[in-house]
């Protein structure tokens, strides 16, 4: 089935698999298919499908150690979801508990349950630093009065994101409407319940459970511009916001030692420092009930935090931010640090994601760790990173996923991607070839923080 599904899914997309977890009554549904499942997916050590298990308290001992030593094979899986998060996330929408718990992540992390609900998800990605560009943009040419404070400056960031985030949904909402009018999905609808029930198309509400997702790109980043913006501009008073706003728009050009305080001498998010972390919980709750203040097709609309390929793509239209960021480069890679940022170890960096809530985030989000080939080489290692990632969940964690490689195999399969065509990694929220992925995307991976120990 894993090699079919490589010579059909079309190169830049993704196929997913999950196993493991718990049926409606609670009982852990671990068992032999759930090990071929995996198995499969390291003898063969194609790009699809991302294997993912349903985490929760009770999972076997005997899968984790599996799970542990297929992760420190490089081969990028399995990514751990959840289920408690995700389970409840999805009830609070009105799934049932059995339906909650045999749910399914659309290609990346989005969640929507199996079998039984609508195929809309990642409509729109955000760009959240754009929205703070053009704040500190409008301020520095004139068309708003200098705000007085950090509060007053980030509710002029909150305005326009929001307006960005109406305007979608409604954007999403017309086009619903448009398609329970017009569109038609005659297969889909033969094989999602309850469609056939009801006598009603996909398009026109016949799926058991529906709603539209969206995503929030460079949530790290716009929390350590922040964190810069308070530090120089309205604590130690350095410099106006406009000044900065002009070093930001130059690309730093001629402040390198700036650049250079900022980034090793101000606060950053995912090392577990209170101080940039409850910009975090504050920014990402603001996501997160903008978005379900709209709605789209009657249902709230579900905010998100993943970046698929989003974190290059918007990055190389963007220019530079005050936490540090080159202009062009790419955004965080996800619902954790900055690339390189988290400098304090594995587990000061889930810590710091794990301060705002994920349940609402159905969207999807993801926690990205790289470690170097030896770290995991040992059971010890493999144990280490293994608690990592159950403290990650236990606090409530969403999604996490590890790569095995260090930044030296990643130059060297640049440097000659003919010796390397098969190695795979896992970008943010799903895998596909290293060789394969744009220079913006290959110089991320490179340039996140490789964790030598846990």
């Amino acid at each position: 089935m894993y090699i079919q599904l490589n010579r059909t899914c079309p190169f830049g997309l993704a196929q997913g698999v999950i196993v493991g977890g718990r049926d409606g009554e609670g009982r852990d549904v671990t068992c032999e298919v759930t090990y071929l499942a995996l198995l499969a997916r390291r003898v063969t050590k194609l790009v699809y499908p991302t294997v993912a298990i349903s985490w929760h308290a009770g999972a076997p001992d005997e899968l984790m150690d599996f799970a542990m030593g297929m992760i420190a094979t490089g081969v990028g899986d399995p990514a751990m979801f959840n289920e408690d998060t995700v389970a409840g996330g999805l009830q609070d929408h009105g799934v049932s508990l059995a339906d909650a718990r045999n749910y399914m992540n659309s290609t990346c992390v989005e969640i929507k349950t199996a079998g039984n609900s609508n195929i809309w998800v990642a409509t729109r990605y955000h760009n959240c630093c754009a929205a703070l560009l053009e704040a500190m943009r409008r301020e520095a040419a004139g068309g708003m009065p200098p705000a007085k404070d950090l509060p007053e400056f980030a509710g002029r960031v909150r305005a326009i994101l929001a307006a960005e985030v109406r305007e979608t949904a409604a954007w999403l909402d017309d086009v619903w409407r448009r398609r329970e009018a017009h569109g038609c999905q005659p297969l889909a609808s033969c094989l999602i319940a309850d469609c056939l029930e009801r006598g009603l198309d996909h398009d026109r509400g016949g799926t058991r459970y529906q709603w539209a997702e969206n995503s929030f790109v460079g949530l790290a980043n716009l929390v350590d511009s922040m964190v810069t913006i308070r530090e120089l501009v309205f604590e130690q008073r350095k410099m106006t916001l406009a000044e900065l706003y002009g070093v930001v728009r130059d690309n730093f050009a001629g402040h390198e030692p700036l650049r250079h305080r900022i980034l090793n001498f101000l606060p950053k998010y995912g090392n577990d420092d209170d101080a940039a972390d409850a910009l975090a919980v504050e920014w990402s709750r603001f996501c997160m009930e903008t978005t379900q203040s709209n709605t789209v097709g009657g249902h709230r609309y579900v905010p998100g935090f993943f970046c698929h390929i989003n974190h290059a793509t918007l990055g190389s239209q963007t220019g530079a931010t005050p936490d540090g960021r080159l202009a062009g480069t790419a955004f965080a890679d996800g619902a954790g640090a900055a690339q390189g940022r988290d400098a304090k170890g594995p587990t000061a960096s889930v810590l710091s994601t794990t301060k705002w809530p994920h349940r609402e985030a159905l969207g999807g989000l993801v926690h990205n760790l790289r470690f170097g080939e030896s770290t995991l080489a040992e059971r010890t290692g493999r144990q280490a990173v293994r608690c990592v990632m159950e403290t990650y969940l236990r606090r409530g964690g969403f999604e996490i996923q590890v790569n095995v490689v260090s930044a030296s195999t990643l130059r060297a399969a640049r440097e000659t991607p003919e010796t390397y065509r098969d190695l795979v990694v896992r970008v943010a929220g799903y895998s596909d070839y290293f060789t394969k992925l744009m220079p913006a995307l290959q110089d991320e991976l490179i340039s996140r923080t490789e964790h030598q120990g846990a």
